[in-house]
């Protein structure tokens, strides 16, 4: 479905840049999974995280490509 579709059927649209870091909640998120499901998927390598301090930050282009 293409972005004018999704307004028109009155659904929400976010624009997020490619290049772009999420948090492991708005990975979660974007991805329709729970955080400790995403944790999981972190932990075994699935998509990799990159480490800023104590966080996670996940590329979406990483999340996308899942």
């Amino acid at each position: 479905m293409d972005i004018l579709e999704a307004v028109a059927a009155g659904r929400g649209v976010t624009i997020i840049p490619e290049d772009a870091e999420l948090m492991t909640v708005e990975a979660a998120e974007a991805l329709s999974v729970s955080r400790p499901s995403l944790i999981k998927l972190l932990n075994e390598g699935v998509i990799p995280p990159r480490k800023v301090g104590r966080r996670r930050l996940i590329r979406m282009e990483d999340v996308m490509a899942y």
